[in-house]
């Protein structure tokens, strides 16, 4: 099998390339986000031809880039921690009993390794 015979990847944020479906009209995905658990949010754009389906995901592709969210930083452990602890768990139905204990834990042993790092 030669290189002209494989197909080739999108790159990561260029969304899919715009298919027909059976109805005649032409869909391409992209991805808008990410929920807090991780889990990407994925959306579609529709257009009666291929060239108008990929210049409605060019524009939302920019929407989405010109959007404030940043995840070049990743956060610090102890962040981390606590927005499991706050938005995360509850959602993911953890007792309440038992997200006490993992704060209790949090408390006692993570939080003060990083306040010692950070002096």
């Amino acid at each position: 099998m030669t290189t002209s015979d494989k197909t080739s990847r999108r790159n990561n944020n260029e969304g899919s390339a715009p298919k027909q479906r059976n109805n005649g009209q032409w869909q391409s995905n992209y991805i808008a986000g990410y929920l807090p658990s991780g889990r990407s949010i994925r959306k579609s754009v529709y257009g009666k031809t291929r060239a108008e389906c990929a210049t409605k995901l060019k524009s939302a592709l920019q929407a989405v880039s010109a959007q404030s969210v940043s995840l070049s930083k990743s956060p610090r452990l102890i962040e981390w921690l606590d927005h499991y602890l706050d938005v995360i768990a509850p959602n993911a139905d953890v007792r309440p009993r038992t997200i006490n204990a993992y704060r209790s834990k949090i408390d006692n042993y993570v939080r003060p390794i990083g306040s010692q790092a950070s002096v």
